[in-house]
């Protein structure tokens, strides 16, 4: 069994780190990504990572960096809605579930 100190986790303290700067990267991605991401740029298709583009660019020439950073931006409000709606949906639940008991309650939380 682990001891309790009071001090905060060094784990946690990486974890909460990572999510916070990912969260800060989708937020900012319009300013911080280096190129638009649908840009095409044929003369720099299929390269690899260089200075200019940091990830490489794929067949049609988009740089990859700025693709995954835009596309960190709508996986994050996705499962951001995800989260909301199945906090709705279950807290209404046991809400009515403990509202109610009996039956109602039984047949819910099956």
């Amino acid at each position: 069994m682990a001891k309790k100190t009071g001090k905060t986790s060094k784990l946690l303290v990486v974890a909460a780190s990572a999510v916070i700067m990912l969260v800060l990267v989708a937020v900012l991605a319009p300013w911080i990504s280096p190129y638009d991401p649908l840009a095409q740029d044929i003369l720099a298709r299929l390269k690899g990572p260089s200075a200019a583009h940091w990830l490489g660019a794929d067949q049609f020439g988009r740089d990859l960096l700025s693709r995954l950073i835009h596309g960190l931006r709508a996986s994050l409000g996705i499962s951001a809605a995800a989260v909301i709606v199945a906090l709705l949906i279950g807290g209404t639940l046991g809400l009515v579930a403990a509202y109610y008991r009996g039956w109602t309650e039984r047949i819910v939380m099956r």
